[in-house]
């Protein structure tokens, strides 16, 4: 009798390591995952703003070389050519606006999800955690899916907010692997 006891308690012993050993194995996948994710939604945005540099630049010094010379020398149309200079910097300028916005919201939705305090419990408002991810996730800029969010807001609740998001990212995640060509995910969230 007594080694059966001592069999059951080895067995439970090896099945609770089993379970412990599972479970960071998950962690490690959705962490790589979320690493391999974050790369990416990051690479985008500053690729482009790095590609736009050379296209900035030239226009910045053919604008300062017109203000230094004569203009009227150069182009038959001189206010036409600063025109074009400036309507192209303003678009470059504000594709720079986008591309740091994006970095931005990417950071703020990391902070979400990294700031956990152990244990506590605090008043989470759910839609902000769920636009946060879907931010992060990169979801809206996607060429053939649409993403369509109906929830109340305030949608308040107790938890950990990191554990929802990493919830909504898993199951987000798994929707855009599911979806073959053009898709659309419908989220709708209420108390």
């Amino acid at each position: 009798m007594q080694g059966l006891y001592r069999k059951q308690k080895d067995l439970n012993r090896r099945l609770t390591l089993a379970g412990a050993r599972l479970m960071e194995q998950e962690k490690r996948a959705s962490l790589s995952m979320i690493t391999a994710g974050l790369a990416h939604e990051i690479n985008n945005p500053v690729n482009y703003l790095k590609g736009n540099l050379p296209f900035l630049k030239h226009y910045m010094e053919k604008f300062l070389n017109k203000s230094q010379t004569n203009p009227a020398a150069e182009s038959p149309n001189p206010d036409a050519d600063m025109e074009t200079i400036k309507r192209e910097l303003s678009s470059i300028l504000a594709d720079y606006h986008m591309g740091l916005q994006r970095i931005s919201d990417i950071i703020k939705s990391l902070k979400m999800l990294f700031h956990k305090k152990q244990g506590q419990y605090e008043r989470q408002d759910l839609s902000k955690i769920l636009e946060s991810t879907i931010d992060f996730l990169g979801i809206r800029g996607k060429p053939n899916l649409e993403c369509t969010l109906s929830v109340d807001s305030p949608l308040l609740y107790p938890c950990m907010g990191s554990d929802f998001f990493a919830v909504f990212a898993n199951l987000l995640s798994n929707s855009l692997d599911a979806i073959d060509g053009k898709g659309n995910i419908v989220i709708r969230g209420y108390l």
